[in-house]
C-alpha cells in the first residue's frame, strides 16, 4: 500500500478509536443500566398470597395472628341440615352483660371481669359454623357485641320463621358451687328439641344435667317456632368460669349444642300446631345480670 493510501486510513482509524468506540461503550453501559432499573421495578414471578391462598395487596404485611381467617368447620358430606333455617340468639350484649364473675386470682389479687354476654356470642358463632357446616341457614339475632331487645330478638325469629329458635345463656347462683346444665321451653312444641339439645349438652361436657324444664321465658314464650334457651354452665362457680373462658371448651360447648340440634332433626318429635302464649304476668324475663333463683 502506497502513503497515499495510507493517510486516509490512519485517519480513519484514528477517528474510530478516540471518538466512535467509547461512544459505544457508554451506550452499553446506559443500556445496561436502564435493564437493570426495569428490572428491579418488577417483582419475582409468582402471587402474593395473605396466607389463605387469596391473593394480597403488595406491600401490605398481615400480622401474623390475623393472616389467616376463622375458617369454619369441615363440610359434613351428608349436610344433615340442608333446608333448615335456625336463629341462634345470642343472650344478653352491650350494655347488658348478663352475669359477671371474676377469674380466680391469686390470693391479693383480683382476676379479670368475665361477662356472660362475652361468653354467649363466642359460643353463639362457633355454632353457627357448626350449623352452617351442616348445609342450615343460619340467622343470628346479634353477632357483635350490641344490644337487641328481647322483643326485636322475637320478632327477628318470628319474621324468619325458622325450624328452630336456639338461645344461648351462661347462668349464675348465689352458691358458688352450684353447677350444671339446664335447658328451657315453654310451648309443648318445644319439649323435643329441648330435651334432645339438653342429652347433647350433659354427653358432650363434662357436666350435670340438672333438668329440662317448661318455663316462660320471654324469648321462648312468643316465639312462633320450637324455641328453646340453653344454660350451658354457671360463671358463679370459679372452676365452670375458668372452662367456659377458654376457646377450647367454647368449641366443645358448641359441638354439643349443634350435635342436639343434628338429633333433633334427625328424628323429629310429632310437633303441635297450636302455640298459645302466656299471659304477659307469668312471663319473666332471663335472668338478671347478677343472679338466676332457681326454681324449685
Amino acid at each position: 500500500m502506497n502513503s497515499n493510501k495510507m493517510g486516509p486510513l490512519i485517519l480513519l482509524i484514528a477517528f474510530f478509536t478516540l471518538v466512535t468506540a467509547p461512544l459505544m461503550v457508554l451506550s452499553g453501559r446506559l443500556f445496561n443500566a436502564t435493564a437493570n432499573e426495569s428490572n428491579a421495578e418488577t417483582p419475582a414471578s409468582g402471587t402474593l398470597t395473605s396466607g389463605d391462598g387469596k391473593p394480597a395487596t403488595i406491600g401490605k404485611h398481615l400480622s401474623p395472628d390475623n393472616k389467616t381467617p376463622a375458617q369454619a368447620p369441615a363440610v359434613d358430606d351428608s349436610l344433615t341440615l340442608k333446608g333448615k333455617t335456625i336463629v341462634i340468639d345470642a343472650g344478653h350484649g352491650g350494655y347488658d352483660a348478663g352475669a359477671m364473675r371474676r377469674l380466680p386470682a391469686p390470693k391479693g389479687q383480683q382476676g379479670a371481669f368475665v361477662m356472660e354476654k362475652d361468653i354467649n356470642l363466642s359460643v353463639a358463632l362457633k355454632l353457627a359454623a357448626r350449623l352452617k357446616a351442616r348445609g342450615a341457614t343460619v340467622v343470628m339475632t346479634r353477632n357483635t357485641d350490641v344490644f337487641v331487645s328481647l322483643a326485636d330478638r322475637v320478632t327477628m325469629s318470628n319474621g324468619v320463621q325458622p325450624d328452630l329458635f336456639l338461645s344461648v345463656h351462661s347462668n349464675a347462683h348465689t352458691d358458688r358451687t352450684f353447677d350444671g346444665i339446664e335447658t328451657y321451653y315453654t310451648h309443648s312444641s318445644s319439649q323435643c328439641p329441648a330435651e334432645r339439645i339438653q342429652n347433647a349438652l350433659v354427653v358432650g361436657l363434662p357436666e350435670t344435667g340438672n333438668w329440662v324444664r317448661q318455663r316462660g321465658l320471654y324469648v321462648t314464650n312468643h316465639a312462633t317456632v320450637p324455641a328453646v334457651l340453653a344454660e350451658i354452665g354457671y360463671l358463679s362457680k370459679p372452676a365452670k368460669l375458668t372452662q367456659l373462658n377458654t376457646p377450647a371448651y367454647q368449641d366443645r360447648v358448641a359441638s354439643a349444642l349443634a350435635q342436639g340440634v343434628v338429633d333433633y332433626f334427625g328424628s323429629p318429635c310429632s310437633k303441635s300446631t297450636t302455640l298459645v302464649p302466656l299471659t304477659d304476668s307469668s312471663v319473666v324475663p332471663e335472668h338478671d345480670s347478677t343472679v338466676l333463683k332457681i326454681e324449685n
